[in-house]
């Protein structure tokens, strides 16, 4: 966090040996990522540029695009939503609300 200059209050970042990285990420999220060696042993991971709204039975909601304003708006709307109204954004639990996803 601190290399990205990132404030731990608002921030966490996810962790781990690369096999519980690809669980996680590729295999749980669904969001295609990739080590890039940066040199003497060490490396950076690149991935999708996607919020993914998980809820509280870890069911994913949806995918937003970080990219897109119209997005991330829907983001916002649909986590107030999803805290404030058992069953989440949409539908029953586990529905995905958002329609955008992962390419």
């Amino acid at each position: 966090a601190a290399r990205w200059h990132a404030d731990p209050g608002v921030w966490t970042f996810a962790t781990g040996s690369l096999a519980d990285v690809q669980h996680v990420v590729g295999d749980g999220f669904k969001i295609a990522f990739g080590k890039v060696d940066n040199g003497a042993g060490a490396f950076e991971m690149m991935h999708g540029n996607y919020f993914v709204l998980v809820d509280g039975q870890m069911q994913i909601r949806g995918y937003y695009s970080s990219d897109q304003v119209e997005e991330m708006k829907h983001l916002v709307r649909d986590v107030v939503s999803l805290a404030t109204h058992e069953g989440g954004a949409r539908g029953a639990p586990g529905a995905v609300v958002a329609k955008a996803g992962p390419s």
